[in-house]
């Protein structure tokens, strides 16, 4: 009788211990690793470059080399061949900051306003708001119609409408920037600003 009670209590503690350390990690797995700029360009149909001027640069991480920012609008096509715009990726290179064909870029930022692209295999465009807050584990700040975590060297936003994420922002940006000042700087509340 006394091995059954402790083998009872045993399987109990260990299946209340496995469930809340998976619930607690769920929304940590987001910020392990930087995205993957190549894995993004291989998703897409097309793309427009250019560089950031400064100006537009000024929330990013002061990299000292340079400050050779470039951008990529990312297009995607329809079955009928018309293309449509799904967001903007943002890298750094400072070894050949002038060459679209390279995997010297480092992930600064990137917008989503289409589907078209998973991040980290959990978040896109048109998911519910319901499966993003399972998936955020209350782990998140609120800003009117917008969700934010920061998270290691990372902040996502992602923008909520009739219960849908319509948008969302994944980038590194400098410690001393206000969250309502980028959002406004981002032109956030547009539905199609970056």
């Amino acid at each position: 009788m006394k091995f059954l009670l402790c083998a009872l209590l045993f399987l109990c503690f260990s299946f209340g211990e496995n469930f809340v350390t998976e619930d607690v990690n769920y929304s940590q797995q987001f910020f392990l690793t930087d995205i993957d700029v190549q894995l993004i360009k291989s998703k897409i149909d097309g793309v427009t470059t250019g560089f950031i001027p400064k100006s537009k640069s000024k929330f990013f991480p002061d990299k000292k080399k340079n400050q050779y920012y470039s951008g990529y609008y990312l297009i995607k096509k329809r079955k009928d061949l018309t293309s449509y715009l799904i967001g903007k990726l943002i890298v750094y290179d400072s070894i050949n900051p002038k060459i679209y064909k390279k995997t010297t870029e480092e992930f600064i930022e990137i917008t989503l306003i289409d589907k078209g692209i998973t991040l980290y295999d959990k978040f896109e465009v048109g998911m519910s708001q319901e499966k993003l807050l399972k998936i955020l584990n209350n782990n998140y700040h609120k800003h009117g119609n917008t969700l934010e975590i920061h998270e290691n060297k990372f902040r996502a936003f992602f923008q909520i409408k009739d219960d849908v994420v319509v948008k969302i922002k994944v980038g590194i940006y400098r410690d001393d920037i206000n969250t309502e000042k980028m959002l406004r700087e981002f032109n956030w509340d547009v539905q199609d600003g970056f």
